[in-house]
């Protein structure tokens, strides 16, 4: 009772963003829990609560930056956990923490770079997930677990390059939000979940040239969306997907090929994703979306009004730039970079050429710290285009074969190419 009273006083701590509190509370949580286990070395509460200060310790870690000790703590949690699971066969409550452990050990695999690691994690933990599920009646919070996971599985897949594979597992992770909004028709959390994952589903639609299904799963996820904000205006998670939707949208309209049909929808996405960073300048994600606007609002008007793209290109960079920090992910620098391509496409359109090459230089110096070989097509796609550009015709053919052989399409890198005299 004592390690676990002091664990919720590290939670409140870490809630608090008093992370050293947190960490030193933790400590003295396990320091009982190897006593605890000490005495007791099969005791399944015993070593419980070791693993679940373990679990917490790790997250802490993490979120100071040390990403090392972080992997150690979510290893040795997996490690008990394992082992109880063989002492205890067949307890859903070791089920549901090894489970746990996979998952938060493949999180850490996928940010250093090992995503086959990562892959194998994350499989590991929807086995065990599924265990569970198979043990019960059906349960909707249970469901959107395995979705979770699903959804993770089918973003390692996309960062691999392995689109078809990403598909079907994101078909599957939408399908089973939808079992779990079958299961609580009228909860709030449910719909919600399920708009995102239509939407995640017609995001890969749209990357492989697949416009028809995904403007069909783009209209009705922004459907349920906009019911869930019109029944709660003030929540800014449901502006931040309303936003994300309405600027999908206009990324299809220009996959098709209609850019001018793609302002009004880019045009709402950036007074939404405005509003929300003049309430939290400092929320990371809401200026990446604003900046991605501006970017694409900019590759709507390069040629309907080039002097309006220019100034659009610019906020997105002024936008977008602060953004860059040594651990940045990689397909936030790939949108970094896009905002570059952009630019140096405009400026070679105006005439200066100089200034277009400085551009496609600073794309490829954002694109630079990037795990190699490069695999996911948000970091690919830029790459080539700036490649392509700056006329690295050999340079730019690998990630060009790579693209294509996953399916991706896109209008830009198609021009590009046919100018380049590499085109299908």
């Amino acid at each position: 009772m004592r390690v676990r009273a002091i664990g919720q006083i590290a939670q409140v701590r870490r809630s608090q963003g008093n992370l050293p509190a947190a960490l030193q509370a933790l400590r003295r949580a396990e320091s009982l829990a190897d006593g605890l286990i000490a005495r007791d070395p099969t005791g399944s509460s015993s070593n419980l609560v070791w693993a679940q200060t373990e679990d917490l310790m790790g997250q802490v870690l993490l979120e100071q930056g040390d990403v090392e000790a972080a992997l150690q703590k979510w290893r040795k949690a997996l490690d008990l956990s394992r082992k109880q699971l063989e002492i205890h066969a067949g307890d859903p409550v070791w089920i549901g923490n090894l489970a746990l452990s996979h998952h938060n050990v493949g999180t850490l695999q996928e940010f250093k770079g090992d995503l086959d690691g990562a892959l194998r994690s994350y499989r590991q933990s929807l086995d065990l997930q599924r265990r569970l599920e198979a043990k019960g009646p059906a349960d909707p919070e249970r469901l959107a677990q395995i979705a979770a996971t699903l959804a993770f599985v089918s973003n390692t897949l996309e960062r691999q390059g392995d689109l078809a594979g990403a598909l079907a597992e994101r078909r599957n992770y939408l399908a089973t939000q939808e079992r779990a909004l079958a299961l609580a028709p009228n909860d709030p959390m449910r719909r919600h979940d399920v708009a995102v994952a239509r939407g995640f589903v017609a995001g890969l639609l749209v990357a492989r040239g697949d416009t028809a299904e995904a403007r069909e799963l783009y209209r009705s996820g922004l459907d349920l969306m906009a019911e869930l904000a019109g029944q709660d205006p003030a929540n800014t998670e449901l502006q931040r997907w309303l936003g994300a939707f309405h600027g999908a949208l206009g990324v299809l309209e220009m996959t098709e090929g209609r850019s001018a049909r793609a302002l009004p929808d880019l045009e709402t996405a950036c007074r939404i994703f405005s509003r929300l960073t003049a309430k939290d300048a400092t929320n990371s994600d809401w200026r990446l979306q604003l900046g991605v606007c501006h970017t694409r609002m900019a590759q709507a008007l390069e040629t309907l009004d080039p002097v309006r793209a220019r100034a659009e290109v610019q906020s997105a960079e002024e936008t977008l730039f602060p953004l860059l920090t040594r651990d940045v992910d990689e397909p936030t620098r790939g949108h970094i970079a896009m905002a570059s391509v952009v630019r140096g496409r405009l400026e070679s359109a105006h005439g200066d050429r100089e200034a277009a090459r400085a551009a496609w230089e600073q794309a490829l110096e954002t694109l630079a710290p990037c795990h190699r070989p490069i695999t996911h097509w948000k970091v690919l796609a830029p790459q080539a285009q700036a490649l392509l550009e700056l006329d690295r015709i050999e340079e730019a053919r690998p990630a060009v074969e790579r693209l294509e052989a996953m399916g991706y399409r896109a209008p830009d890198l198609d021009e590009v190419r046919r100018r380049k005299g590499i085109s299908d």
